[in-house]
């Protein structure tokens, strides 16, 4: 109910809309079952909210697409601790070095295919 109050605010601005499904607070946890509640989230109630896009967050990770229906697919993912956890090791060598991580173009090449190969599976072709 809450949602859709909030929809008939929002529509009269007649901008997109982007509902954020967060399954699971994740809390340090990264384990691959984690975008499994997330999943089942998005199949309970993702055909119950206003008109919108839809962006699955919250314990979404590198396996969360195996859980999904290849027919009902959400707009979009959130990777935060799960990306962070990829990305962290680079950023932290490039600042411990008083540089940025484009500076050091091989770490930041790694880096770009490391945050490809967690967005692969969801590309579509």
């Amino acid at each position: 109910i809450a949602l859709w109050e909030r929809y008939e605010i929002l529509k009269v601005l007649d901008i997109p809309i982007i509902w954020q499904l967060d399954g699971r607070p994740m809390s340090g946890d990264l384990s691959p079952i984690t975008g499994k509640d997330t999943v089942k989230l998005f199949q309970n109630i993702g055909s119950h909210l206003p008109p919108g896009l839809i962006q699955l967050a919250g314990g979404t990770n590198e396996r969360t697409h195996e859980f999904l229906d290849e027919n009902n697919y959400p707009d979009g993912i959130a990777f935060g601790s799960c990306a962070r956890k990829i990305m962290q090791p680079f950023i932290e060598f490039a600042n411990n070095n008083n540089k940025r991580l484009f500076e050091y173009p091989e770490q930041m090449s790694l880096a770009i295919r490391k945050a490809q190969d967690l967005i692969r599976p969801w590309k579509v072709s």
